[in-house]
């Protein structure tokens, strides 16, 4: 392992360390009819979490998010040791193609990490892949649940708002013809 590739480790792990410490937090609402709603409250330090506003709010943290922010460093980090691997990989090849006997062991234990490291990295691209996919399934899931529940909530409103409309309609419509009257009567009085 070259210098450049311990570089890169360590930076994956401060990375990750810096996410674990300062990860995402979420607010969760939910309003007495059932209607609940998960919206993101930022980045905290561990162990000063943000306050809720009042009772119906609740502060979580955001362990899917954390989990595709580490895959993602990790996802990264791999992929740079592995353009640095190749990079001193090449130099073996050539002390290869130039002749020397002793790198043919090394150039086995090349293509055997390389073959591994590959598979690692087509490994994490698949976990991520299924982790954004059940995240995007479950927003979608949420979004059907929070529509149904505001149309409910409007369907359950309707009546009473047409009724107060139908009743203000008819307190109108009497009030103007009880103008009509009085119009009327003042006609015939003259």
């Amino acid at each position: 392992m070259t210098r450049e590739q311990r570089v890169a480790i360590v930076l994956g792990l401060v990375l990750l360390a810096l996410l674990g410490l300062f990860p995402p937090w979420t607010d969760s609402l939910t309003a007495p009819m059932g209607y609940h709603q998960e919206l993101p409250s930022g980045y905290r330090f561990l162990f000063s979490p943000p306050r809720p506003f009042d009772d119906r709010h609740s502060i979580t943290l955001d362990l899917k998010r954390l989990a595709v922010s580490w895959t993602v460093v990790l996802l990264l980090t791999g992929v740079i040791v592995v353009l640095l691997h190749s990079s001193s990989a090449a130099q073996v090849q050539q002390a290869v193609t130039a002749g020397d006997a002793a790198p043919w062991g090394s150039a086995v234990r090349w293509r055997y990490r390389l073959w591994l490291e590959v598979v690692l990295l087509g490994t994490l691209v698949a976990v991520l892949i299924r982790v954004g996919g059940e995240s995007v399934q479950q927003m979608a899931r949420d979004q059907r649940v929070i529509d149904a529940e505001q149309w409910q909530t409007v369907l359950d409103m309707a009546p009473a708002a047409f009724a107060e409309q139908f009743r203000r309609d008819s307190l109108e419509r009497k009030a103007a013809l009880g103008r009509q009257r009085r119009a009327e009567l003042q006609r015939r009085r003259r």
